[in-house]
């Protein structure tokens, strides 16, 4: 073989593996975000400060939500996330508060995040007193930006806490959300 053969194909299998190289990188697929729907269930602690009774009064109100198992998620890696938020309201425990609309910022576990924009509330009252709250909204940034979001959130029956002078300084319950596309 001659000098000029070994390097044409020395020249050859290097453009060769030039050109795959380049191909694969022509053909990979963009990388995004991944978006898709979301499903996460975990717990909601409501603390009262002051205490919550009988009697309507000006209360501080810090909504704690974990969550977590995360069983339909666009991403493996996320399997749970948070979220907190305070408001103050007139309450009692005679009395439904209604979360007035108001922004949720999830940070998730992977790393990521999805702000939500709830803007509707239902309430129901089930036949054992627990309280079933149901929020929705939209995802205006971040993972599943522009999904339906659906909060749900169940709490016990509180009234015979109430009842006591101490009043209820916490109450917990479960707590689910949906994140669906259009």
């Amino acid at each position: 073989m001659s000098l000029r053969s070994q390097r044409c194909g020395v020249g050859r299998a290097a453009m060769l593996a030039l050109m795959l190289c380049l191909g694969t990188i022509a053909l990979a697929p963009p990388v995004h975000a991944a978006s898709g729907i979301l499903t996460c269930s975990g717990t909601e602690t409501l603390s009262f400060d002051p205490a919550l009774t009988n009697t309507p009064k000006s209360i501080d109100i810090t909504v704690s939500d974990l969550f977590g198992p995360c069983p339909i998620t666009p991403d493996p890696q996320l399997t749970g996330g948070s979220v907190q938020r305070q408001f103050t309201a007139t309450a009692s425990c005679t009395t439904i508060v209604l979360s007035p609309p108001h922004s949720e910022t999830y940070p998730w576990n992977d790393g990521k995040q999805s702000v939500v924009a709830f803007t509707t509330t239902l309430v129901t009252q089930l036949a054992n007193g627990s309280l079933v709250v149901v929020q929705e909204g939209t995802v205006t940034s971040g993972l599943d930006k522009s999904f339906i979001a659906t909060k749900t959130t169940t709490d016990p029956a509180f009234s015979t806490v109430c009842d006591s002078p101490q009043g209820m300084k916490t109450l917990s319950g479960l707590v689910t959300i949906e994140f669906v596309g259009l």
